[in-house]
């Protein structure tokens, strides 16, 4: 999805996110769980910067990307908020990461990968830069889960939202485990509009 639809969109972003505020809350709060004290840790694709701001708290770095720039300005803009200063801004393409291998505890995708063309290269991309051992953590709505969010849905899709990806949690499962990167866990959260969490630890069998 291209970036201006994001930077329009950036403003009302955690507004609109009330209205499946249980499913999102949940994937902020595992993502928390997920991340141990003194991790470096990429938050890509990160929006308005709601998991990166909760992982502050843990992390010793959190480097936050997006496409949007508008995204990003949100993000600084809680930073300077709530006086954070480990947090590290970038505007870039999340297919193409600039970044070495295996610089990152933890890379993390959210609410992205049902959006874009290509999920596998960005799944290939975060397990590039994750440490063996490291995890990948991939939280992605489950739009073929929504049946009781297709009022939520057509809103939307009145303002220019527009989904590649409308799996149900088999199916994304099915396809993050085919990369076989190394073990995957998977969990649900139930809502308006359903989510799909796959956190992969790179290199485990």
């Amino acid at each position: 999805m291209k970036s201006d639809f994001w930077d329009k969109w950036a403003g009302i972003y955690d507004l609109s996110q009330r209205f499946n505020a249980q499913v999102y809350n949940e994937m902020i709060w595992e993502c928390f769980d997920q991340v141990n004290v003194g991790d470096k840790v990429l938050d890509a694709a990160c929006g308005t910067g709601a998991v990166a701001v909760e992982l502050s708290q843990k992390a010793q770095s959190v480097v936050c990307l997006d496409l949007s720039t508008k995204m990003l300005k949100q993000t600084h803009t809680k930073a300077k908020k709530y006086e954070i200063d480990n947090l590290y801004f970038k505007t870039c393409d999340i297919c193409r990461l600039p970044f070495k291998d295996a610089c990152f505890d933890v890379t993390i995708a959210a609410n992205v990968l049902h959006l874009i063309d290509e999920p596998q290269t960005v799944v290939r991309e975060l397990c590039r830069v994750a440490k063996d051992g490291g995890k990948i953590i991939l939280p992605t709505y489950l739009l073929g889960e929504a049946s009781s969010g297709e009022r939520l849905l057509k809103l939307y899709k009145r303002f220019g939202f527009s989904a590649k990806r409308y799996w149900m949690l088999e199916q994304y499962a099915e396809l993050i485990e085919s990369f076989n990167l190394g073990e995957c866990e998977f969990k649900f959260s139930d809502g308006k509009i359903p989510m799909g969490m796959a956190i992969i630890k790179k290199g485990a069998v």
